[in-house]
């Protein structure tokens, strides 16, 4: 019976004594408030090499409300179409109203979003994915009286015809469009010089 006796003494020793350590311990730090990115926006479609604005506003969770997150730290990603991987471009930070804008430029298409960087009382968070398509420029508009070596057929509105590098007038013609190529011009309505 004393051994018995004996060892629950000591067994509510221990349990004392860690009971004890859990009552005196330091509360548990507040878990990182949640985030979340709206309004985030990019074009559906830009030509190649364009640059083109993604932007949205950060938010984060105050009670049961959303508010704003002041100067945000965000991680701007782009996955491009095919078997490339996904990549951080850039990092922005934002306005005290949670407000994020920054200028960009591809020449693939692919995935654009932004990824909201943690901090110590703020949750990481990724916003929606929004797929922009690269196009390939067909035409322009010269700036001066040549065309661009990308859209190097010259075309003259007022007749309707366009002259391709190397034919009898293509040094004389001021262009007031320039093609990629002949079909691009022959789909606007141009047809071909017969010199």
């Amino acid at each position: 019976m004393n051994k018995f006796r004996r060892l629950c003494a000591l067994f509510l020793a221990v349990a004392v004594t860690f009971g004890g350590a859990s009552v005196a311990a330091a509360p548990a730090e507040a878990a990182a408030a949640a985030t979340r990115v709206v309004n985030f926006t990019a074009p559906t479609s830009v030509y190649k090499s364009q640059s083109f604005t993604l932007k949205g506003t950060v938010q984060r969770k105050a009670g049961s409300k959303w508010a704003s997150y002041a100067k945000p730290k965000v991680e701007i990603y782009f996955d491009p179409a095919g078997a490339a991987k996904a990549y951080k471009v850039k990092t922005v930070a934002g306005n005290t109203k949670g407000q994020f804008s920054t200028k960009v430029r591809t020449s693939r298409s692919g995935l654009w979003w932004a990824k909201v960087a943690p901090t110590s009382k703020q949750k990481s968070v990724v916003s929606y994915k929004k797929s922009v398509r690269v196009k390939q420029r067909t035409s322009v508009v010269p700036a001066g009286t040549t065309c661009p070596s990308w859209a190097p057929i010259k075309g003259n509105e007022s007749s309707g015809i366009y002259h391709v590098p190397g034919g009898a007038f293509y040094n004389r013609t001021n262009p007031e469009i320039c093609f990629a190529t002949t079909s691009a011009a022959q789909k606007a309505g141009y047809r071909a010089s017969k010199r």
